[in-house]
């Protein structure tokens, strides 16, 4: 395997891993969100505004991809995003694992373990090549700082990083809000992204009434109001790409 050729699953846990709670239920959605979009970009479904649709069933070769997609495409009925959001981030723990795996196999990532307090089992990811998580890095930056023309997979990353809060974990946040407007306008492309922010939102509220914090949050019926057609843009930008 190459190092290059890593996931986007491997990608936002190369990114994030020392930033986020990897086991948080917002985070495996995120994951989630990525395996439908690795999905999307390598032509195997097609995701519209209100549609998840299988169009090429030949296993892609990736095994975590293929994890899922496998349970995809034996579904019998057609389901929308938000049905295999749930479902791939119900196996987050699941997924990090063998996202890190494939990590550790690359040679970009090591494993350690620990005790804490004699008892308790700690696993840290130690960075044994930094090349791929600074070029990952740089080919952020370029798009915002220098206006390099995002691919698919950018639009992807973009989209997860700032629909689901992410981007905080890369950026200060006075330029986190100073560049919104402009991070914005890339991730609206991708549909996935949207669905996975409004999950994330759904998931949060319903934590909140459970501890008493209130009913607040936005709603889904919100969220498919604003999304136009940004979905279509990002699909031909797919295509074109398969084309190459």
């Amino acid at each position: 395997m190459e190092k290059t050729d890593i996931t986007l699953v491997e990608e936002v846990l190369l990114l994030l891993h020392h930033e986020e709670p990897l086991n948080s239920y917002s985070f495996h959605i995120v994951l989630a969100g990525a395996v439908l979009m690795e999905l999307a970009i390598r032509n195997r479904v097609d995701c519209g505004l209100d549609s998840f649709t299988v169009i090429d069933s030949n296993p892609t070769g990736d095994p975590i991809l293929d994890r899922y997609f496998q349970q995809i495409s034996a579904k019998d009925t057609q389901q929308e995003v938000k049905f295999w959001l749930k479902d791939i981030a119900d196996d987050g723990k699941q997924l990090v694992k063998l996202g890190f795996n494939g990590l550790i196999e690359r040679g970009i990532l090591g494993k350690t373990e620990k005790r804490l307090l004699w008892v308790l089992k700690t696993k840290t990811y130690p960075t044994l090549d930094s090349s791929v998580e600074h070029n990952a890095k740089l080919r952020l930056m370029n798009i915002i700082y220098n206006d390099d023309m995002p691919d698919s997979r950018d639009v992807a990353i973009f989209s997860l990083l700032d629909h689901c809060d992410l981007f905080r974990a890369l950026l200060p946040p006075a330029e986190v809000t100073r560049l919104q407007t402009k991070i914005r306008n890339i991730s609206q492309l991708n549909p996935i992204g949207i669905e996975a922010s409004s999950l994330i939102s759904e998931h949060n509220t319903f934590i909140a009434v459970v501890a008493g914090g209130g009913t607040g949050g936005g709603s889904w019926e919100g969220i498919r109001n604003r999304r136009s057609n940004y979905s279509k843009t990002w699909k031909i930008l797919c295509l074109l790409e398969s084309r190459q």
